[in-house]
């Protein structure tokens, strides 16, 4: 069996170096070491910290899966860090579309020397994937409370959590097209994050749209006279207002004024996808 591994950094080809965390090309052999079935060919297009992702890498990414799914192999590994692991996945799913191939992510909550580290645990997950013959794009990683490694759709995938290293999914994998398109540097998307006394003072000068993380339950202030102000210099700029996060059902009366505001509500769709899904509508524009 041949299988591409598409190594990009992270805390899975990364070890503990004078009290940091730090990557090095040298860890993604060590990854590999222990797998004598597989042929395995390793190519590096860029190693980072996730952290430091920005267009240019994935778009590179995408050049380089795309190079790899038009030669003989039997499935293609994309090593990544956790922190931007879910845009890096969506943004894959959504740019490359159907394939006959599968595409699996794999990363790590410890660098693989760390006991803690589910690094080998989320390999095998995907070379299982793989060798089950199984297609498409998909996340491979076993949370510290699961028995087992599990595999995640990448437009499933929620955001980390602070201080947490668990892997948590919606139900629901909304259909979402695909494009042929590289990303612009700077998509322009304003994200906001909801907190109790906020002021809403921004320059909307700056954006093409706006992307709103609700409270948990998918609510807003909508009595802060600030926040309708901001609403309002929004609609008449004819900047798009989204809010993701929020259920289809048991939804709260607050959420019964997002229309009047102009906010538009992307009913179970995971901020990771949602933000990707802007920014790939604003690159066509």
């Amino acid at each position: 069996m041949k299988i591409d591994v598409i190594c990009t950094g992270g805390t899975i080809g990364s070890s503990l170096s004078n009290g940091y965390i730090k990557n090095s090309s040298e860890n993604n052999q060590k990854l590999l070491s222990n797998i004598s079935d597989v042929d395995f060919n390793i190519i590096e297009p860029y190693n980072i910290l996730s952290e430091n992702l920005s267009a240019k890498h994935i778009n590179l990414l995408v050049k380089t899966i795309k190079n790899s799914l038009n030669f003989d192999c039997d499935g293609i590994i994309v090593t990544h860090g956790t922190d931007t692991l879910q845009y890096s996945a969506v943004a894959v799913q959504l740019l490359i579309g159907n394939i006959d191939k599968a595409v699996v992510f794999v990363s790590a909550n410890y660098p693989l020397d760390d006991v803690r580290s589910n690094g080998y645990a989320n390999l095998q997950g995907a070379l299982d994937y793989i060798k089950s013959g199984n297609k498409g794009v998909v996340i491979s990683y076993k949370n510290s409370d699961s028995k087992k490694t599990d595999i995640f759709i990448p437009t499933t995938v929620l955001s980390h959590n602070e201080m947490l290293d668990n892997i948590v999914s919606v139900p629901n994998n909304v259909k979402i097209p695909t494009y042929d398109i590289e990303l612009c540097s700077n998509p322009q998307i304003l994200v906001i994050d909801c907190h109790p006394a906020d002021f809403y003072d921004y320059d909307l000068s700056k954006y093409r749209s706006i992307l709103i993380k609700p409270y948990h339950s998918g609510t807003l202030n909508v009595e802060n006279e600030y926040f309708k102000v901001f609403c309002n210099n929004a609609n008449l700029r004819n900047i798009p207002i989204y809010v993701s996060g929020c259920r289809e059902n048991d939804l709260y009366i607050t959420s019964s004024e997002f229309s009047s505001l102009g906010i538009q509500v992307l009913i179970d769709i995971s901020f990771p996808t949602a933000y990707m899904k802007l920014w790939i509508e604003n690159s066509l524009k």
